[in-house]
């Protein structure tokens, strides 16, 4: 399956480089594509590159990953291309994901009007919100924020009928949502 996670300045580092790794792992051809450039500076200063920067070729993906960042976020919302994609993966039913505050760019598409959704709550105005850590409606996948993206990865990859069991032993996930303080 091709996917792809739009990445910005401001974006929330921990949440994309989680969900593109776990992507690339489980045989996803993973494309990040940069809003208007390749270089990225996340929430926390941390600099990384994107595959390519936003073209049409990003319509060739079956899945797309919005992730969380404030700052990221405005830089989204300015953008109409942003809009018009997620519109037009629901269009077509593709995948759309979502996590943190990227769930509200899936509100200014009105991609989530009368659909399950969850994410940061004060975030939302529209959409039926739950307090799941990870919340599925047809092809709309959603999350809290930073420390649910393994869930939620864990959820775009099993979307693709892809046994996650695997991953999850090889990164000690079990054992390590085992530990409490």
């Amino acid at each position: 399956m091709k996917a792809t996670v739009i990445l910005t300045d401001g974006i929330e580092e921990a949440e994309s480089v989680t969900i593109i790794d776990f992507l690339r792992r489980t045989g996803f051809e993973c494309i990040s594509y940069g809003l208007n450039a390749r270089k990225i500076k996340g929430m926390q200063n941390i600099c990384f590159f994107a595959d390519k920067i936003l073209d049409d070729s990003i319509m060739t993906c079956e899945m797309i990953v919005i992730l969380g960042g404030r700052e990221s976020l405005q830089q989204f919302k300015k953008d109409q291309r942003v809009k018009k994609l997620f519109q037009t993966f629901e269009e077509e039913q593709k995948r759309i994901g979502a996590i943190c505050s990227g769930t509200q760019m899936l509100e200014e598409s009105n991609v989530i009007k009368g659909r399950l959704v969850t994410g940061y709550e004060k975030y939302l105005k529209s959409g039926i919100f739950t307090r799941e850590v990870v919340e599925i409606d047809g092809n709309l996948i959603t999350s809290q924020g930073p420390a649910t993206a393994y869930p939620f990865v864990f959820a775009l990859i099993e979307a693709a009928n892809i046994d996650t069991s695997e991953l999850r032993q090889r990164l000690m996930y079990t054992f390590a949502n085992a530990w409490r303080p």
